[in-house]
């Protein structure tokens, strides 16, 4: 691992390398420094907005009742962004002491790729994620007598994950602003504006849809915790790991791709509950297929909306496991179950 593999993992840890940096004897002036922090802030700022009008058409119906819980998540993203920034400095001073011995090898003979993509899975991600896990899943209860969509906590974790990234934008941009040239603040600008910011919004309304079914449907509880958790590492991951390629035409299109694939993944999460109750007002009709839909998650939905037994059943779900039933089967070919005819 070369010179320039440092300066890219430091560029990539924007936290832990800031915070190498104001124990550097290098200390640069106090009128440099705020004025950095200032003109990152701004453009911080400027990243964030586009961001919110988005979600303001996401859910607009979700605004009005959560016009002063939405702040409060923001807020607690900055919080989480900031429980990351001093663990990952920690983490980082110590991470050739943990893995040099524990492995029996030199950090130098690792490839950087891999090495990279061993940070981001065994540090970085899981530090970022468990800090909005922490701090989602303890404001979750804020909102809890005024539940009326699951898709209300996929907004609420929204608003966390864009608070995570406007403080890690404010970090980019002043690491870039005071050591770059124009065009690689241009680079960092745009990639944070069309990339970055959209995926921490993702990865928190992943979280916060999920942890909003565990609040609800407690017999579940353990597996939608776990999922909201694990599924944000993994997609956090791959997306970080995606970053780490080098820029060409073939890594842009999987970047475009698995934002492509985010984005239709977390419509289909909002509008699933919606499409559940018209499919079983509308019996006979076919339920839209959603990208990562299980049993548990529509159990959850039909038993928050107190749909009935005898509804479930006209509609052609299997009410054991939710599957499509084909015909008059009096056996659901998925879970094997005996379907009593509706009364």
């Amino acid at each position: 691992m070369n010179s320039h593999d440092l300066a890219t993992m430091e560029h990539f840890l924007p936290f832990a390398s800031a915070t190498a940096r104001l124990f550097s004897p290098a200390i640069p002036s106090y009128n440099t420094v705020m004025t950095s922090f200032l003109s990152a802030s701004m453009l911080s700022i400027a990243i964030l907005i586009p961001w919110l009008f988005f979600y303001k058409y996401f859910t607009p119906e979700s605004l009005g009742k959560y016009r002063r819980t939405l702040p409060l998540f923001f807020l607690g993203g900055v919080l989480a962004a900031v429980l990351s920034f001093l663990i990952e400095g920690y983490v980082f001073d110590y991470f050739t002491l943990l893995l040099s011995p524990w492995a029996g090898i030199s950090l130098e003979s690792v490839p950087s790729f891999l090495l990279f993509a061993l940070v981001t899975f065994a540090f970085i991600v899981p530090i970022e994620e468990g800090s909005k896990f922490v701090v989602i899943r303890k404001l979750t209860g804020v909102r809890k007598n005024a539940l009326s969509k699951f898709s209300d906590d996929m907004l609420l974790g929204a608003m966390a994950g864009l608070g995570f990234a406007f403080v890690e934008n404010i970090v980019y941009l002043q690491s870039v602003l005071s050591t770059e040239s124009g065009e690689v603040i241009v680079e960092t600008f745009l990639l944070r504006l069309t990339a970055a910011t959209f995926a921490h919004s993702i990865y928190g309304a992943f979280m916060g849809y999920y942890l909003g079914l565990a609040q609800f449907h407690h017999s579940y509880s353990r597996v939608f915790l776990l999922t909201g958790f694990i599924g944000s590492v993994l997609i956090h991951g791959l997306y970080n790991t995606l970053f780490l390629t080098p820029l060409n035409f073939l890594s842009v299109s999987l970047i475009l791709a698995v934002s492509l694939i985010l984005l239709k993944l977390i419509y289909d999460k909002k509008d699933l509950e919606e499409n559940i109750r018209k499919f079983i007002a509308l019996q006979g009709a076919r339920l839209p297929w959603s990208l990562l839909r299980d049993s548990k998650e529509i159990e959850s939905i039909i038993s928050k909306n107190e749909i009935p037994y005898e509804a479930i059943r006209k509609s052609g779900l299997c009410p054991f496991c939710f599957h499509g039933l084909r015909g008059d089967r009096t056996v659901c070919r998925h879970c094997h179950r005996k379907i009593p005819n509706p009364s």
